[in-house]
């Protein structure tokens, strides 16, 4: 029992110190266009009204309509969202594109993208997004904005209601250089949303922790088997 305890400890004491999911390398607020609150393609200067925290820097093009709108207690980061606005907001055909370039990554290494929204009624249920940037090519995949995003990760509101926010997981990848763009269009059954995403990179152990971890499972394994047979 004192070899198992012991074991034990050691493995807290190389992983203890680190996030189960890595860091939170920072956050982009797409959901904000400024007075007018409307973008008809992407010349509009108000497109590129982005908000960046920690290492990351970038830039966004919108092609077909697009409106944003902000209220406080909404639910958004910083109490704001985007969403398309394609034939006076009747129909969805991917007439309205949205690509944003987010730069700061680093080559090899190992990322989630996540992304929040608030969730509401008359939002798509299969809203399409692509992730470009990691090895092995593009991920795409589709998720449902009439339920507010999945909670992988709980991150600070800077200056919305309510003060903390889920942000769920759309990707994970080794970067293929140091940028990644995420794409949406409007194909989808109702209004498809853009508010913020966040890129995480994902904590990995060296090689020496992973095998003095290997050799200490199997220490614990053989004790436990040792006082199963006594």
């Amino acid at each position: 029992m004192k070899k198992l305890c012991l074991s034990l400890l050691v493995v807290m004491a190389i992983f203890g110190s680190s996030s189960a999911n890595g860091d939170i390398v920072g956050t982009v607020d797409v959901g904000n266009f400024g007075p007018g609150g409307f973008v008809d393609g992407g010349t509009d200067p108000a497109a590129q009204n982005l908000i960046f925290t920690g290492s990351l820097s970038g830039s966004v093009v919108y092609g077909g309509q697009w409106g944003s709108e902000s209220s406080t207690g909404s639910n958004d980061l910083n109490d704001n969202h985007v969403f398309d606005g394609e034939a006076n907001y009747t129909a969805h055909t991917g007439l309205s594109t949205m690509t944003l370039t987010i730069n700061g990554l680093i080559a090899g290494q190992q990322y989630d993208v996540a992304g929040h929204w608030r969730g509401q009624a008359n939002a798509a249920t299969n809203t399409p997004y692509t992730i470009t940037g990691f090895n092995g090519g593009p991920i795409s995949i589709t998720r449902n904005q009439e339920v507010v995003s999945a909670s992988d990760f709980i991150i600070v509101n800077p200056t919305g209601t309510p003060g903390t926010l889920p942000f769920g997981i759309l990707a994970s990848g080794v970067a293929s250089g140091t940028s990644l763009t995420i794409s949406m269009n409007n194909n989808a059954d109702q209004f498809i949303v853009v508010d913020a995403f966040a890129i995480n990179a994902v904590a990995i152990p060296e090689p020496g922790s992973l095998m003095l971890l290997g050799v200490l499972g199997l220490s614990i394994v053989s004790r436990r088997r040792k006082t199963l047979t006594v």
